[in-house]
């Protein structure tokens, strides 16, 4: 039981049935798709919550289609200067941003947007004044341009440390903090540490199905991810 998180960034057109897919899959494997807001009131369901990343324009484009149409609330944990500067300048392949007429309506069908900072900056790398900068700004452009405030947050990149979640945990705003570490939340999951499984919509089920094995064992994961930082660390 507990609370699964799907971390996704673009959805190409191409790949929107495959998308659609992997939803339909999750579905018949028992979770129950909620927002995120509910389903951390209920944490002791076996929910799913569907997350995007940065803001990109196929989001709203083609993803939102599907899942309008299985009825599943989503949340974008949006840059707020991509959309300003119309581009996620600083993807790998950047692309074009939602515009705010798209971000307010998908807020009016339902689902939910949160902070991903003003300029996807690395927080671990970032002074104190720029960090609250950083989550300032991003607030205050959202409540000017759609009137909401946003109350979840995700770390730009996955990248927090002790600092960083202190000043978070310190401005009321933010009720939660996502990260990409993978796994399940349930009710003794810190607020600030939500666990997200990043999945790639071109993955087939296969793929699918071994990740989120691996992400429901804490200690296969870490030692993953223990064995990646050695092969990446430099010799």
């Amino acid at each position: 039981m507990g609370m699964r998180i799907l971390c996704y960034h673009e959805i190409a057109e191409p790949l929107a049935g495959d998308f659609a897919r992997q939803l339909d899959h999750f579905a018949r494997s028992g979770y129950e798709f909620l927002s995120l807001s509910r389903a951390l009131a209920e944490r002791d369901r076996k929910s799913m919550v569907v997350s995007f990343d940065d803001g990109d324009h196929t989001l709203c484009e083609f993803a939102q289609p599907v899942l309008d149409e299985r009825n599943i609330k989503a949340i974008i944990y949006l840059t707020t200067d991509y959309v300003l500067q119309r581009s996620t300048y600083r993807s790998k392949k950047p692309l074009r941003a939602v515009t705010w007429d798209q971000l307010g309506r998908w807020l009016e069908a339902g689902h939910e947007i949160g902070g991903h900072s003003h300029t996807h900056a690395n927080f671990t790398a970032c002074s104190d004044d720029e960090l609250f900068d950083e989550m300032g700004r991003s607030a205050e452009v959202v409540r000017r341009e759609l009137g909401i405030e946003m109350r979840h947050f995700a770390y730009p990149w996955g990248q927090h440390d002790g600092r960083t979640r202190s000043l978070l945990a310190g401005l009321s705003q933010w009720q939660t903090a996502a990260t990409i570490d993978r796994g399940v939340n349930d009710i003794g999951t810190d607020r600030l540490l939500l666990k997200r499984d990043v999945i790639d919509p071109d993955m087939d089920l296969r793929k699918v199905r071994a990740k989120m094995f691996l992400g429901s064992q804490p200690w296969l994961y870490q030692m993953q991810k223990s064995f990646g930082r050695r092969l990446r660390s430099p010799r």
